[in-house]
C-alpha cells in the first residue's frame, strides 16, 4: 500500500481518491463538487420543465424540449407560441 503522491506543485493525493485537474493542472475537488453541480442543473431542469406545463399548458416533453434548448443557449426558438407569462419565465430560466 503506498502513501500519498504529489500531482502538482503543493498538491498532495491518497492514492485510492480521484483527481480531477483544470487547464492550469491544479487539481479540483472530487465528487462532492460534482453531486452538487449534477443535483443543481436536475433542480433547474424539473423547475424549468414544471414550469412550462404549469404556466402554459405544454406536454412534458415539449416542456422538456424548451427547457433544455433556453438552458444550452442553443434557442432554435419556441416549441409552442409564449404568452408574456411565459416570455418572463423564459428570461428567469436563462439566469438560473
Amino acid at each position: 500500500m503506498s502513501g500519498p503522491r504529489r500531482i502538482a506543485a503543493g498538491v498532495w493525493t491518497h492514492p485510492d481518491e480521484p483527481v480531477a485537474f483544470r487547464f492550469d493542472g491544479r487539481a479540483l475537488q472530487g465528487r462532492r463538487g460534482d453531486t452538487l453541480a449534477s443535483a443543481l442543473l436536475a433542480a433547474i431542469f424539473a423547475l424549468g420543465t414544471g414550469g412550462y406545463v404549469l404556466l402554459e399548458g405544454w406536454p412534458w416533453f415539449d416542456a422538456f424540449y424548451m427547457t433544455a434548448i433556453t438552458l444550452s443557449t442553443v434557442g432554435y426558438g419556441e416549441v409552442h407560441p409564449l404568452s408574456n407569462s411565459g416570455r418572463a419565465f423564459t428570461v428567469v430560466l436563462v439566469f438560473l
